[in-house]
């Protein structure tokens, strides 16, 4: 199931110019639906605080795969765009703030049974 209300610019994303796509496969410890969703909440605001332009959707599994379990597509233009996203990590966390940051660091050690990230 499409979640927009967890990606960033979603509706900006145009396939047609996407060369390369990063997946990250999201698998959470049950009754941490709740944590993964604030978590993509803070991360958005901090990509709109910085004016980022790789936009990211999120999929929340329904089927076919251990449940609860989100995907997230980047789509990407070049692979520049993956180093953009290793280098915004600092400015990223200065976005958030720390208490936002600290949270999200508790969500990944508290909610995340298992992430993977494939380019």
């Amino acid at each position: 199931m499409r979640r927009d209300d967890l990606g960033y610019r979603p509706q900006s994303i145009n396939l047609s110019k996407a060369r390369y796509m990063r997946v990250i496969e999201v698998r959470l410890n049950p009754g941490h639906e709740s944590d993964f969703i604030e978590a993509f909440r803070i991360l958005s605001h901090a990509y709109e605080t910085i004016k980022a332009d790789t936009s990211w959707v999120v999929y929340q599994v329904n089927v076919g795969m251990p449940t609860p379990t989100f995907i997230v597509f980047l789509p990407m233009r070049a692979l520049k765009q993956n180093d953009d996203l290793l280098n915004w990590r600092r400015s990223l966390r200065e976005a958030e703030g720390e208490k936002a940051s600290n949270r999200m660091e508790q969500i990944a050690r508290d909610a995340y049974a298992a992430t993977e990230s494939n380019l």
